[in-house]
């Protein structure tokens, strides 16, 4: 944070607030993490892409052509975000035994030691799995309603009670802002 006379942590975070409402790129020397997502139309001189396996990027969840697409543009902003030194971190066990090792999109790179058709080392047929909401009793197909563990339309029992002082705590929020 440049020294803008702020002594409080309230100011603090009112700074931090005021420059991402504006998405105002970080001033001074420092450090900033930013996600791929959020990177998109920054630079930096120095770059560090970290986690950068085949069970992170692409997503694992990420199956159809259209989400590899979508994956591999994610991938390219974080590349292309390094106007002079570009670091990529990856491991060789990233959970998933059939999709450990650097990117699939960044092998055959000079630098990555790794080939393009080079085979996995194990190949294990997926099974299916169906899994069904837990409030209709549907299968399930969207990864994200596989995530929550329902369908995003199904209705699903909350507490009024918190419900009601969430409401309360956001409405004293958005009047003490």
């Amino acid at each position: 944070v440049v020294d803008d006379g702020t002594r409080t942590l309230e100011q603090l975070a009112a700074v931090f607030s005021r420059r991402a409402a504006t998405q105002e790129a970080p001033v001074g020397d420092g450090v900033t993490l930013a996600t791929l997502h959020a990177s998109k139309g920054l630079e930096w001189d120095v770059v560090a892409l970290y986690g950068i396996n085949d069970t992170m990027v692409p997503f694992i969840m990420a199956e159809a052509p259209a989400e590899m697409a979508s994956e591999r543009r994610l991938l390219h902003v974080g590349v292309t975000r390094a106007r002079r030194d570009l670091w990529v971190s990856y491991s060789w066990s990233g959970g998933n035994r059939d999709r450990q090792g650097i990117s699939r999109f960044l092998r055959g790179l000079p630098g990555t030691g790794e080939t393009t058709d080079k085979p996995p080392r194990h190949r294990r047929k997926r099974r299916a799995t169906i899994t069904v909401c837990s409030v209709c009793g549907k299968a399930l197909t969207a990864a994200r309603d596989r995530k929550l563990g329902h369908h995003l339309a199904c209705e699903v029992g909350v507490d009024p009670v918190l419900v009601e002082r969430l409401r309360q705590w956001r409405s004293e929020r958005a009047e003490a802002d």
